[in-house]
């Protein structure tokens, strides 16, 4: 026959209840409530450049690069050069030349007919 546990044996088990139980949950809200590992986007520093100079090298650097395209020109070149200019930072006054511009080369990649022309249209209303 077992002999009853004392107080003092009951109390030290409570008491090592009571620490498990504390540590379980202080894990939890800990894993539950830690920044996430991805940082927050944060803003570029500095101020926006003025419209004019933002204008004027858009246009600088379509007019560059579409100038190596000839007509005869690879698919992987019009490709590369519809990329290039379609990461370009755009005034809101030059949204519209610039979304042709990429459309057209996005037609003469497909061959469609008339594509480059269209483009030279496109490129001649933007230059200096």
């Amino acid at each position: 026959m077992t002999q009853p546990r004392s107080d003092s044996a009951l109390g030290a088990i409570v008491v090592m209840l009571g620490v498990t139980l504390c540590l379980v949950i202080g894990v939890y809200f800990i894993f539950s409530y830690a920044p996430s590992k991805t940082p927050t986007p944060t803003p570029p520093a500095g101020t926006a450049p003025p419209v004019a100079l933002l204008h004027a090298d858009w246009a600088r650097t379509v007019l560059d690069q579409a100038n190596i395209l000839k007509q005869d020109a690879t698919v992987a070149d019009i490709q590369r050069v519809r990329e290039s200019i379609f990461k370009l930072r755009v005034t809101s006054a030059d949204r519209d030349s610039h979304l042709a511009i990429v459309v057209d080369l996005m037609a003469w990649e497909r061959g469609e007919a008339g594509a480059f022309e269209k483009l030279q249209t496109e490129l001649q209303k933007i230059q200096p």
